[in-house]
């Protein structure tokens, strides 16, 4: 997460399938709810975890854990989103919140 982004956690809950995650997420003086449910789990290996509210049409995390190196592991985000609104969506994405997401 960005460091300006201010956010407040309001539900969690266990590392396991089902289990819904909320914050209260402020920047640029803008404040919104977001909440996502924990997908998928396999323990040592995967967590997947979708957007059920926020900004985006789709919003999907997926967190793979490999090995690196003796004693190490190596944890990669990989998350796929869809703007609304549809070519204002595409436009503000290739503006402002691709860059966002590296």
């Amino acid at each position: 997460m960005p460091p300006d982004f201010e956010a407040e956690l309001l539900d969690s809950g266990p590392l396991k399938e089902g289990t819904l995650l909320a914050w209260r997420l402020s920047r640029f003086g803008f404040t919104f709810n977001w909440s996502a449910r924990i997908e998928k789990v396999i323990p040592a290996e995967l967590v997947t975890i979708n957007q059920t509210v926020g900004l985006f049409d789709e919003w999907i995390l997926s967190q793979s854990i490999s090995p690196h190196g003796q004693n190490h592991s190596l944890l990669t985000d990989n998350i796929e989103y869809r703007l609304p609104m549809g070519l204002a969506g595409a436009l503000a994405d290739d503006l402002f919140v691709k860059k966002e997401m590296l």
